[in-house]
């Protein structure tokens, strides 16, 4: 269930459903995971149509009605949504077989084109790119009797999250490409789109114009973290698809995995983050859209790993906080949050307390879509709101982690910097790496 219709009221003239950052393993139910392990025992007991069926249930959300199964005693066939793409297969007693169509051709496939989908088969490891009479498709085939669940599931996701990650990226690249078997997209209000894009230009302003005050070389890495805050916020805040999505990746691929100087990844940064504020409302508009998923696109990570990340990049803002850039002190702060949503696979404790910070430190923006929290009160921050909502985050952590702790007393109230860096602190000493 979406993280504010647990927790809160919304004000339903304003928003469709308001999904933060992209679909997650906090998104399964209890009695999804129960069906999980159903779907082993059957799988051990040779079982293999009964484990696989068990193991739709699993997949299937409660909402996403666009996840079709029919299933009889001799044979599954599925078909379900991964943002904008439909995933298609059917699973029998001797085959498992499942396709997406990436994007349809209208004339030849030149050589270098088809090259370049023989370099990315080197990088999938359970499925391929083929080329079909009218489209370019994502497809595998495993022996139903040698297919564990979990296999199966790494296969299907793959082919998923690979398909939707793509498909964009393709029709814009290629001319001769266009879309296919697009599933449902739901476009968002009005209003809350013009919410959205208008936020998007904000904190893309806010960073650029603090940035210029900065000496670029004795500043760069906290230009660095800034930059990297102000996409992550982007891209957790107002869940972006498309063109815009792309975007960010590319943006935080640029500075992870390139060999430039860190003054010439901020200036790059820079200027792509210029040429989104300069995009038209029209133009943000292709980008912000409702799509579901099936699949998490972070595969799950170990609180102990977050934990220990938190650790490091937290030393990262003593000196700025001590010699009075509490500024940037909280956007460290915030980018530790940020790089988590956007590098990690959460679980649904670490997500909702993620989610407190955010709602926090981007409360008007919140109410502006219309969630009502109270997190701020009168210009101050609240106390007894904040607390009310750790108490049941904490209620469902101590079922998992009986040694869950997160003290609300030690909560800094003055300011949203000292409030970011104390809660983060309490996140680290929370005890969500042991159970």
């Amino acid at each position: 269930m979406n993280f504010f219709n647990r927790f809160f009221k919304q004000k339903s003239i304003k928003i469709h459903r308001l999904d933060l950052g992209k679909y997650s393993y906090a998104n399964k139910t209890q009695q999804q995971i129960e069906h999980w392990k159903k779907a082993e025992e059957f799988y051990e007991k040779k079982m293999l149509l009964k484990a696989f069926e068990h193991f739709f249930y699993y997949l299937k959300d409660d909402d996403n009605q666009d996840f079709k199964l029919q299933i009889n005693q001799k044979q599954i066939n599925f078909e379900f949504p991964q943002g904008s793409k439909k995933i298609y297969g059917y699973i029998d007693e001797k085959k498992i077989k499942a396709w997406a169509d990436v994007v349809k051709y209208i004339n030849k496939i030149d050589v270098h084109t088809l090259e370049e989908f023989l370099k990315l088969n080197y990088k999938l490891k359970f499925s391929k790119f083929v080329k079909t009479a009218s489209s370019i498709r994502l497809i595998s085939e495993f022996s139903t009797s040698t297919t564990h669940p979990i296999t199966l599931y790494r296969t299907l996701r793959e082919i998923a999250v690979t398909a939707d990650s793509i498909d964009d990226i393709l029709v814009e690249k290629h001319s001769n490409f266009q879309e296919i078997n697009l599933a449902k997209i739901t476009p968002l209000p009005e209003q809350e789109k013009k919410i959205k894009i208008s936020y998007i230009r904000t904190w893309i302003k806010q960073a650029l114009s603090y940035i210029k005050k900065l000496d670029k070389k004795k500043f760069a890495p906290a230009i660095a973290f800034i930059l990297l805050n102000t996409i992550y916020k982007i891209y957790y805040l107002t869940s972006p698809e498309g063109v815009l999505l792309n975007e960010l990746k590319e943006l935080d691929q640029i500075y992870h995995t390139t060999d430039k100087t860190i003054e010439e990844k901020n200036r790059i940064i820079a200027d792509r983050l210029t040429k989104i504020y300069k995009l038209s409302e029209d133009q943000l508009t292709k980008s912000l859209y409702y799509v579901k998923a099936t699949f998490p696109y972070l595969p799950p990570t170990p609180t102990k790993k977050i934990i220990e990340f938190a650790k490091k990049e937290i030393n990262k803002s003593h000196w700025y906080h001590d010699n009075g850039y509490k500024y940037i002190a909280g956007t460290i702060c915030e980018y530790i949050i940020g790089y988590a949503n956007f590098h990690f696979g959460l679980e649904t404790i670490t997500n909702d307390l993620f989610n407190v910070f955010w709602i926090v430190m981007n409360y008007q923006y919140f109410k502006d879509l219309g969630i009502q929290t109270n997190f701020i009160l009168n210009g101050k921050i609240n106390y007894f709101a904040i607390h009310n909502i750790i108490r049941k985050i904490t209620i469902n952590a101590k079922k998992i982690y009986p040694k869950f702790v997160f003290n609300t007393k030690h909560l800094a109230l003055t300011n949203l910097q000292d409030f970011a860096s104390s809660f983060i602190y309490e996140f680290i000493n929370s005890k969500l790496d042991e159970t």
